[in-house]
């Protein structure tokens, strides 16, 4: 995928790990949850601690857990899990999408190159080549904290990353269906 290597959960165990703990939205790209895997007699201590009860994951958490682990046990990680499809999106089919959402805008906008980061806790520091939409704040007809605000408070919400003057959009991150969405939230701002 053009990332560096992280170690799997499988390795921590065979390097010797008695017990190996890893964020389930991070490391797997399922929902927010905590994972512990290992030795039966560790783990069953950690469910006896009286904390325990607070941790534990609710039906639904459970339910999209055990989906995100079938869909690793069926080989389809690149076609169902979202984050795996947007590490491995090619750069072609980001700059087609960065050029739909341009078309889209009534705002003036640039593509420019940029990098997308993956992620903090589980693989801080990697970057991947993108494209990104920006609009300078001297094309927005609000200032650029008014026109961010605005976009957090729509439905649905919209996060975009300021750099200098713009207000930039990584289209690794907006799945094609979105883009038409997307536009006309940006459209309407001040209409």
């Amino acid at each position: 995928y053009g990332i560096e290597h992280e170690p799997t959960v499988q390795e921590s165990g065979a390097s010797g790990c008695h017990i190996t703990l890893f964020s389930g939205d991070k490391l797997i790209g399922g929902p927010q949850s905590g994972i512990i895997v290992g030795e039966k007699e560790l783990i069953n201590k950690t469910i006896k601690h009286p904390l325990a009860r607070s941790f534990r994951l609710d039906k639904f958490n459970l339910a999209g857990l055990h989906r995100t682990l079938e869909h690793y046990i069926r080989g389809e990680v690149d076609k169902k899990i979202p984050v795996w499809q947007m590490i491995k999106m090619s750069k072609k089919v980001i700059m087609t999408k960065a050029e739909k959402l341009q078309k889209e805008l009534k705002f003036k906008s640039t593509i420019e190159k940029s990098v997308s980061q993956i992620g903090g806790g589980s693989l801080p520091g990697q970057e991947l080549e993108t494209y990104v939409v920006g609009i300078d704040e001297k094309h927005m007809p609000l200032g650029q904290e008014e026109f961010r605000k605005i976009l957090r408070e729509s439905t649905p919400s919209i996060i975009g990353r300021s750099e200098n003057s713009k207000l930039l959009f990584d289209l690794r991150t907006i799945h094609s269906n979105q883009i038409k969405t997307l536009a006309n939230i940006i459209n309407n701002i001040n209409a």
